[in-house]
């Protein structure tokens, strides 16, 4: 039995769920097994979404766009399933005010955080690819994510796809990053030419993307 607050997000979603034990699991934040240690969270499903989302988005990137090699798909792909575009969806779907928190953790500024809303949309993305069919769920992603397809008439270049290039150009080998964790907060580490830069972030993702910026800030003033 749903709640009123994930009937209407059904209606946002424009999708009904068959079986809505899924809904209910895709939008329960890991926080709420501190109150139940038998309460299944989202975290399966976002793996899940996550894989279903990248394949989704690779899919429809090599139809939309014929002439154009992996590279410049490579781009786009990264650029429209990373953590921004995630987070610009779920916050226009308004999704994280239904995400399920436990009581001790609602008021907590990190479950307010854009990383909750990226892992409940790839766990909602899941969650409609096992109640119903690859091809109901790719019409759902492809409906959120054509403005973001089409947004750019070019490839996005962020810079971490310019520093895999220069590492692939300049010293034959792709970059490394290590990621440690702490506070609820990711720290990216790189290494060029024995100097190392870092960025921290909610995420792995942005972590390293933020690592990267730095690292070409450096480069471009040197």
């Amino acid at each position: 039995m749903l709640s009123k607050s994930q009937e209407i997000l059904e209606q946002k979603l424009n999708y009904t769920f068959n079986n809505k034990s899924l809904l209910i699991e895709a939008l329960t934040h890991p926080s709420k097994k501190l109150e139940n240690k038998n309460t299944t969270s989202y975290q399966r499903l976002e793996l899940l979404g996550d894989k279903v989302l990248n394949f989704v988005i690779a899919n429809e990137l090599f139809l939309k766009f014929p002439n154009e090699d992996e590279g410049h798909l490579s781009r786009r792909h990264a650029h429209l399933v990373c953590g921004t575009v995630c987070f610009d969806i779920a916050t226009k779907i308004g999704l994280l005010e239904h995400v399920i928190f436990s009581t001790a953790q609602k008021n907590d500024i990190h479950c307010k955080s854009a990383k909750v809303s990226e892992d409940a949309i790839e766990a909602i993305i899941g969650a409609i690819f096992l109640d119903s069919s690859i091809s109901c769920v790719m019409k759902i992603i492809i409906e959120y994510w054509t403005p973001y397809i089409h947004r750019n008439i070019t490839p996005p270049k962020d810079a971490k796809s310019t520093i895999q290039e220069y590492f692939q150009k300049d010293l034959k080998v792709l970059p490394e990053y290590t990621i440690s964790e702490e506070n609820n907060l990711f720290t990216a580490k790189l290494s060029i030419r024995h100097k190392i830069f870092t960025g921290t972030a909610q995420t792995k993702k942005d972590a390293e993307k933020n690592c990267a910026k730095a690292a070409l800030e450096f480069l471009n003033g040197n």
